[in-house]
């Protein structure tokens, strides 16, 4: 099983819980489709933990995300943590090592969501 912690996000009283990505890929460099899928399990279980959680994950260490890593990570939520037909959970990511390029942006509209990166902060994906 995955450390997790474990937030309540005060604005909505909602349970976070965030991924440290280092823990799973111990690689410096998030590199593939492939890569993205050791995540699999730990998505799945932060997805039990509670109802709906938001997911957070945590990029601390990394010095690379491309865009293909970013838009399986969102394939792998939205496979683990959603009955059909429900919405997917809010997700954030922390200490991405660069900005959003146009890239990221293009990869979160195709899964008809939006991102918006706070300065100096996290990426936050979400349902427009």
């Amino acid at each position: 099983m995955t450390e997790f912690d474990y937030s309540v996000i005060p604005a909505s009283g909602r349970l976070m819980v965030t991924i440290h990505i280092g823990k799973v890929i111990l690689t410096k460099a998030l590199s593939s489709r492939p890569s993205a899928r050791l995540l699999e399990q730990a998505v799945s279980d932060a997805a039990l933990s509670s109802d709906s959680p938001e997911l957070a994950f945590d990029l601390c260490d990394k010095l690379a995300m491309p865009p293909t890593f970013f838009d399986e990570l969102i394939r792998i939520v939205r496979e683990q943590s959603q009955p059909p037909g429900d919405p997917l959970p809010r997700i954030e990511l922390v200490n991405v090592p660069s900005t959003a390029s146009s890239t990221f942006h293009a990869v979160c509209r195709s899964h008809r969501l939006s991102l918006k990166e706070a300065e100096h902060g996290p990426w936050i994906i979400s349902r427009p």
